[in-house]
């Protein structure tokens, strides 16, 4: 297996002896869209025990040693020509895969867990534009759902119920207070019921 930088900055490509790969190069954004391929490349061909630690490195003596090494390294590269410029420098003074790779999955859980964070309290705080139908509303919400979802935070019904009626505009007050005591009411149908709502306030401001 041969390692190479394509022409196009934001890929790196792999080239094996069944053909070329073509890699999203890591920027420090897009960890899983760079980490999935990589690793399936790897576990395809065999290599992937160098970078989990699942491979114990041969002693100098052993006749496997030096065979052991140029693998590790050739690892080692791939690991390297598919990042972005700027974490190529970095990575390059971690001579082991196993802690290149370690310490990438740490600073994208950093990453992700700020980006929770961040995310979440969009969530609590978001509000009903004035202009805003229902429908639009809930796409707002729905959107932040999957970036949490995304980011691996799951919403439960109850709180995505609770903050979509408490980002409500001061026209829906009479509503939102009966969906509120109504616990068993599914979120679908809290939605269906808004946009009836929504409908005859419609109707009585053109009268």
């Amino acid at each position: 297996m041969e390692v190479g930088i394509s022409g196009r900055t934001q890929e790196s490509i792999v080239t094996m002896d069944t053909g070329r790969v073509t890699i999203m190069k890591f920027d420090g954004s897009n960890y899983l869209i760079w980490a999935t391929p990589l690793e399936a490349l790897l576990q395809s061909r065999g290599l992937w025990k160098h970078v989990d630690g699942n491979v114990r490195e041969p002693a100098e003596a052993d006749t496997s040693h030096v065979k052991f090494i140029k693998v590790k390294n050739m690892v080692r590269t791939a690991i390297i020509c598919s990042l972005e410029s700027d974490y190529m420098a970095i990575e390059a003074a971690h001579g082991d895969p196993e802690v290149m790779s370690e310490k990438l999955a740490g600073m994208h859980k950093s990453k992700c867990t700020a980006s929770v964070h961040t995310i979440s309290n969009r969530l609590l705080n978001i509000k009903m534009e004035r202009s805003a139908s229902i429908r639009l509303f809930l796409n707002e919400i729905c959107n932040i759902e999957l970036q949490l979802a995304f980011s691996g935070k799951v919403i439960e019904e109850q709180d995505k119920k609770h903050e979509f009626l408490n980002g409500l505009r001061q026209e829906y007050h009479v509503k939102k207070t009966i969906l509120q005591e109504s616990y068993d009411t599914s979120f679908e149908k809290m939605v269906s019921m808004l946009e009836t709502t929504e409908d005859e306030l419609a109707s009585k401001w053109k009268t």
